[in-house]
């Protein structure tokens, strides 16, 4: 169960603390892309999100997308924002993430994984000894094998936003 729990817990992307990781010596952040950067049906970063990824590399971070949808839909995604990505990466396995750390040249306790989903995002990034960062779906709509396996974490979700809500600042 430890292994499902995330290290912190933010409503979205653009609400982590950002000093925060910085004092906690986090260099290197990896991003889900479906539901958490983007919804399943975006197939690139709006201005926002580009403006928001280049401002935390101003700030000394190294981003990249590791993502369990295939490999051409993590490309184009990634390859517009001059990020590194694994896609494929079958979560919680850890060989995606830890081909990502490598690339970063980083260790993986100096990286912060952030996803929308515990089973996959989560889980994967404390398997590696990452810094595991949940944040909310952006969107309700989920493919089939996604919400199958959010009605497992539904009251799971549920009980680590109430026990995590204080992690925020």
């Amino acid at each position: 169960m430890k292994n499902l729990h995330p290290d912190l817990f933010y409503e979205s992307i653009y609400d982590i603390n950002i000093s925060r990781l910085l004092k906690m010596n986090i260099k290197g952040m990896i991003f889900d892309i479906d539901n958490t950067l983007v919804d399943y049906k975006t197939k690139t970063a709006d201005s926002r999100l580009s403006a928001w990824l280049k401002a935390i590399e101003s700030l000394g971070f190294k981003p990249a997308v590791v993502s369990n949808s295939s490999k051409s839909r993590s490309e184009i995604f990634a390859k517009d924002l001059g990020l590194s990505f694994f896609g494929n990466a079958k979560k919680p396995l850890r060989s995606g993430l830890l081909k990502a750390a490598a690339e970063m040249g980083l260790q993986p306790e100096n990286i912060a994984m952030v996803g929308d989903q515990i089973f996959t995002d989560i889980w994967g990034a404390k398997r590696c000894k990452m810094l595991a960062i949940l944040v909310s779906p952006i969107s309700s709509y989920d493919p089939h094998f996604v919400r199958f396996k959010r009605k497992f974490e539904g009251r799971f979700v549920k009980k680590v936003k109430q026990n995590t809500q204080p992690l925020n600042s």
